[in-house]
Parts: C-alpha cells; sequence; structure tokens
C-alpha cells in the first residue's frame, strides 16, 4: 500500500554550530509556533530556521523546503499529502516532461510569504493585491498552463480596476506597476519559473507587450510656488508648519518622514538622518531607498520647533506619529485638507467620496496637492539658490544624476531664457495691447 504521510520537519542550527532537522513546536490549538522547535525535549526559538515537508517516495525519503513561514509550510504539507494521496488513487499530477506540477494558488501563498518577512508591509500589501486580481482574472489552475492569452486577459483586466480615490478607470502607470509584480511573481516565485517563453512569447512580442501595451506617459511633476507655499503655511497650525516645513527643508520621501525616529535627529549638529529601522511593536519596518542613509540639515526655525516638540513628544518612537504611537499613513489626506482650508485648491479636480464624485470646489480632494511636489520643491529651490545638481541628486538620495535633472528642469536658467525669447518672437508689446483693447 502507497504511504500518504507527509511529516513537518523544521532545519536549524545548534549551538555547536551544526545543521540538523528537527520536529517544529505546535501549540494548544493545533497551530505551528512560529521558527520553534523541539531540542531534546525543550521548546527553542531558531529564526535561522527554514522548514521541510518529509514523505516517501518508492521507498526513499524526499524532502521539499517550503520557506520559514509557518502558514506556507502548513500549506505546503497539507499539499503534499493530498499529491500523495492522488497518487495512490491512481490520479495524474504530473505535466507532460514528467515534472510534478504547481498550483498558481500554492506558488503565489508561498511567494508572499517570502515578500511579508523581507519586504516592507505596504510592498505585502501591493503584492497580496495585485497577485489576487491575477488569480481572479486567470482561469487557470497549474503554472504550467499560463499562457498569452492569460496575460493579456490579466491586462484588460488591469485596466477595468477603478481607482479608490477619484472614482476613475487606474492608468497606464498603476496597469504597468500591477503587472510588473505579477511579472516578478512569475520569475521568483519558489515552485516554477514562468517566463516569456514558456507563455509562448517570442523575444519581439514581449518586447512590444512592454513598449506598447503597458507604456505610459512620465507626468512632470509640479513645483510649489512660493506663493502657495507661503499661503499653505499660513493656514497651519503649529503642528502642521513643522510636517510642511520638515518635508520641504529635507525633500524626503513620504516614508522616510513616516519613519523618521526622534534618534535620527541631531539638534547639536542641526541635521536628521534617514536610516534603517525596526520596531515590531510599531509595526515598522524600513529600509531607505537603494539601501544607502543619508544625512540632511536643517533650517534653525525648524530645528526650534523639533526641539519644543520633543519636550512633549519626545516619549513617542517616531517624530511625527500618529495618536498609537504608529507611523502616520495619512499625511496626504492631512495636505489636501490644509489645501482646501486654505482655499487653494484648483476648483477642476473630482474624487469619489462616501460612494459619489465630489469635487474639490468643495471637498479636499484636489489632486495638484501631493506630497512628491515637496521633493521637486526643495530640489528646484536649492538649484535656483545655487546648489549643484551632483549635491542635490545625493540630498534626495537618487541613485542616478538623470533622474535629479529631471526634477530640476523647471527650475534652469535654460527654462527661464527659453520663456524670455518665446516672448520676444511672439508677444505683443505692452502698448500696442493697450492700443487694441481700447478700440475694441
Amino acid at each position: 500500500m502507497a504511504n500518504l504521510t507527509a511529516t513537518l520537519y523544521i532545519t536549524l542550527k545548534t549551538k555547536a554550530g551544526k545543521w540538523t532537522t528537527v520536529k517544529p513546536a505546535m501549540s494548544d490549538n493545533g497551530r505551528l509556533k512560529k521558527l520553534v522547535a523541539v531540542v531534546d525535549g525543550k521548546e527553542e526559538k531558531h529564526p535561522e530556521g527554514q522548514y521541510k515537508v518529509r514523505w516517501l517516495e518508492n521507498g526513499k525519503p524526499r524532502f521539499d523546503s517550503v520557506g520559514n513561514d509557518p502558514d506556507a509550510a502548513f500549506m505546503a504539507l497539507n499539499r503534499r499529502e493530498k499529491v500523495l494521496a492522488a497518487i495512490a488513487a491512481g490520479v495524474e499530477v504530473k505535466n507532460t516532461d514528467g515534472k510534478q506540477r504547481h498550483k498558481i494558488f500554492d506558488a503565489a501563498a508561498q511567494y508572499l510569504a517570502f515578500v511579508k518577512e523581507n519586504h516592507s508591509h505596504k510592498t505585502w500589501l501591493a503584492y497580496s493585491r495585485n497577485l489576487k486580481l491575477f488569480q481572479k482574472s486567470c482561469a487557470k489552475t497549474f503554472l504550467d498552463q499560463i499562457d498569452r492569452a492569460d496575460v493579456l486577459e490579466f491586462i484588460t483586466a488591469c485596466r477595468k480596476q477603478v481607482s479608490s480615490r477619484t472614482g476613475e478607470p487606474v492608468g497606464d502607470r498603476t496597469v504597468h506597476n500591477i503587472f510588473q509584480n505579477v511579472n516578478t511573481f512569475f520569475l521568483q516565485n519558489p515552485l516554477q519559473l514562468v517566463t516569456p517563453e514558456s507563455m509562448g512569447f517570442t523575444r519581439d512580442q514581449w518586447k512590444t507587450l512592454w513598449n506598447k501595451t503597458l507604456t505610459y506617459v512620465e507626468q512632470e511633476v509640479r513645483e510649489y510656488s512660493e506663493e502657495e507655499t507661503k499661503k499653505l503655511f499660513d493656514a497651519c497650525n503649529d503642528g502642521e508648519w513643522l510636517v510642511w516645513n520638515f518635508f520641504l527643508v529635507t525633500g524626503m520621501r513620504e516614508q522616510e518622514v513616516a519613519s523618521c525616529a526622534w534618534s535620527d535627529f541631531n539638534p547639536s549638529q542641526g541635521t536628521v538622518s534617514v536610516t534603517k529601522k525596526f520596531n515590531r511593536d510599531l509595526g515598522i519596518e524600513f529600509t531607505p531607498k537603494d539601501y544607502e542613509e543619508r544625512t540632511l540639515r536643517l533650517t534653525k526655525d525648524v530645528i526650534a520647533t523639533l526641539k519644543k516638540r520633543r519636550k512633549s513628544r519626545g516619549s513617542d518612537f517616531l517624530i511625527f506619529a500618529n495618536a498609537d504611537g504608529k507611523p502616520n499613513s495619512h499625511f496626504l489626506r492631512d495636505l489636501q485638507e490644509l489645501a482646501f482650508r486654505a482655499r487653494l485648491n484648483c476648483g477642476y479636480c473630482t474624487a469619489r467620496r462616501r460612494r459619489k464624485q465630489v469635487s474639490c470646489k468643495d471637498e479636499a480632494v484636489c489632486g495638484k496637492w501631493g506630497l512628491h511636489e515637496w521633493r521637486k520643491t526643495f530640489a528646484c529651490r536649492l538649484h535656483r539658490s545655487g546648489v549643484d545638481a551632483r549635491t542635490i541628486q545625493h540630498l534626495l538620495g537618487h541613485s542616478d544624476l538623470e533622474t535629479t535633472l529631471r526634477y530640476l528642469r523647471s527650475a534652469s536658467q535654460e527654462t527661464k531664457d527659453h520663456g524670455d525669447k518665446l516672448e520676444a518672437a511672439f508677444g505683443r508689446p505692452r502698448k500696442a495691447r493697450a492700443k487694441s483693447a481700447g478700440t475694441s
């Protein structure tokens, strides 16, 4: 009779420095205790541990490494037991070349477990949402069944998605990003590589897909004018003034500001640093983009206000923590509410709120107010003050100079000179305009 038993083990490193395989520890409710093993009859925590599923195949022991996530490990164990039962019942579970077939659902579960363990919560949410959309659009069961038709159907499904903020179909860049997430899953999932060739694409077809079907227009980020920021700051209370001046004078990204801790602030040096940090209790898991830390100078008024804030909020781990002491995830909403209060909305934007379309004339939904604009404003004002592009590149944390130069185009003297020349070539003299207006 076929052996239908599969067993879960955990491979770990002993105190003597040797690797061994033992039974994992279970909780009273029958679930695995994460990376806890039973060693010599005692439970021990082993963060380096890796789960493995063991079964017999033709009388020989086989092992399948299933990562370090207990839920994914349990799923792998259940899947193996089902495969063994299917084999015993005479059900075919192999593809035409004799290799074991892997379900899309199982591959997605294991890949998401990896992302959850190694990336930020925000990244995990994005992959979870996008892989769920792919599984919903794809009628296939196994990874080796995915073909060109499934890819094109998925792109169509992406274009039908509706933005929760505007109530309109998502843009081309969002479609590109969703597909990029799923393509990363194709190439990095732990069960089976899914390549353009395996899906039936030629090299030219795959190139066309990215360069034509999934292309998007890179929208230019605008710079806030001096007049706009003055009106905005005039409408701020003390706390708001610090937040938005901090965005302005540091040029930090949203996640960098949200993850900025009091330990990053050096009042004696007048600086703040972008550093890697981890705090499980507060849900903080932050790594600087491109893994490069950097230190930024602050203005005297921001330093003084930070010192004042630390007296009342110094017990918080984060400088701009929310009421629960966790990272603020509502900076954009706060900025748009402030802009609405300061009467700076354009009056033309619409968005979906409370299941209906509203205008930025009446609600805080103006699309011209965004967080990335602070970075461009920071870069352009420094450039106009004489700071060179290489220095600005370092301050922004850009990995290449071209990205920085795109930020600085509107601040360059070349743009101003072009405007002056355009006016000289095509603009009517002021006297001629006045005369024309008087005779009309």
